[in-house]
């Protein structure tokens, strides 16, 4: 129940740290971008401006099409009661890939979003998800949970049929707890990331 309640909250806290990260990009991208050369046929000594060389930029370690999370620099401030700060970051799939800019869908009704090359800190490609490694994940939380809330029911002397003694207790709501994780963390299974080098 308490996962259920928690929903809204999550949704919101998520659309506010794409908004905060979508505007974190656009500074930095701004403060970084070099001043236009002059490229007017007369120089400022009246002799031709000449072009600046073009570097070549190192290829991308992902292809168009995959599932990435971008972490981009600064700190998004704590959100709904989070009680930290966190990096902000941006998660979709990769549309495009230009010499130094990745066009990222954040949401499959948005357009993509342009992010430089030099605004990402980190970038990380998504293995998937797997509801046995999550099931067993939420089995291990929810049988921690059960234990302590089983301790702490025989103490204030709230007993059942298998929970007369201390270790029943425990063992009966370590068990029910393991089940619920379990259960819920099959149905919303949290997805695997792997981070990958980026060579600037």
């Amino acid at each position: 129940m308490r996962l259920w309640r928690s929903m809204p909250n999550s949704i919101a806290t998520s659309r506010i740290g794409v908004a905060l990260a979508l505007a974190a990009v656009a500074s930095s991208a701004a403060a970084q971008a070099p001043s236009a050369p002059d490229l007017s046929p007369n120089g400022a000594n009246g002799v031709a401006a000449a072009r600046p060389a073009t570097s070549v930029q190192p290829a991308w370690p992902v292809d168009s099409g995959a599932r990435v999370r971008l972490t981009l620099p600064g700190k998004l401030p704590a959100l709904l009661g989070a009680g930290r700060s966190s990096r902000p970051s941006l998660t979709g799939e990769v549309v495009a890939l230009g010499a130094d800019t990745l066009f990222l869908r954040v949401h499959p009704a948005a357009g993509p979003a342009a992010v430089p090359r030099s605004a990402i800190e980190a970038i990380a490609v998504s293995r998937g998800v797997s509801r046995g490694r999550s099931a067993l994940l939420g089995a291990l939380v929810g049988a921690a949970e059960g234990t302590i809330l089983g301790y702490a029911m025989y103490n204030a002397d709230i007993r059942g049929p298998y929970t007369r003694s201390l270790g029943g207790s425990m063992t009966y709501w370590g068990f029910t707890g393991a089940a619920s994780g379990a259960i819920f963390a099959a149905m919303l299974p949290g997805e695997r990331w792997r981070r990958l080098p980026l060579t600037r």
